[in-house]
Formats: structure tokens, sequence, C-alpha cells
């Protein structure tokens, strides 16, 4: 599963776009989450202090992120 911000300059549209197709065929399960309005580094709450106007702390996505990722991770190593 990925995760990022539609405003990720580290992973323009192009990028992803690039990734979804090197993605299908695969044979392979695969997600990619894309949050609104936000910025790299969304999950540091400390990035503002590198003075980046690319880097930008967002409490909501990195929330989610981190729920989904929870969860993935329990699905994942289930216990049968």
């Amino acid at each position: 599963h990925v995760f990022m911000g539609d405003l990720d300059y580290v992973c323009p549209p192009a990028d992803r776009a690039a990734f979804e197709t090197g993605m299908k065929g695969k044979g392979t399960s695969w997600r990619m989450t894309i949050y609104g309005n936000v910025k790299h580094s969304y999950t540091n709450p400390d990035c503002t202090i590198l003075a980046d106007p690319n880097l930008a702390y967002d409490a909501a996505a990195a929330t989610h992120s981190w729920q989904a990722m929870a969860e993935l991770f329990r699905d994942v190593f289930a216990q049968p």
C-alpha cells in the first residue's frame, strides 16, 4: 500500500501513473491512497523546521495512513 499527498513533489502525477502502469498485470495486490492538498513529509510534525514550502505536516492524513497501515499489518501477519 502506497500513501502520499497529491502535492508531493517527490512523486508527481506522471510518476504515480507510471507506478500504476508498472503494477498492472503483475498478479499482485496493491493500493495507492492519495491525500488531497497534502505535501511531502505529511507524517512528520517536525518537518516545518526545515522551512521548505514543499513539506507540510498533515495530522488527518498522518492519522489515517497510520491506521490503514496498522490494519494492513494485522491482515498480513494474522495468525491462522
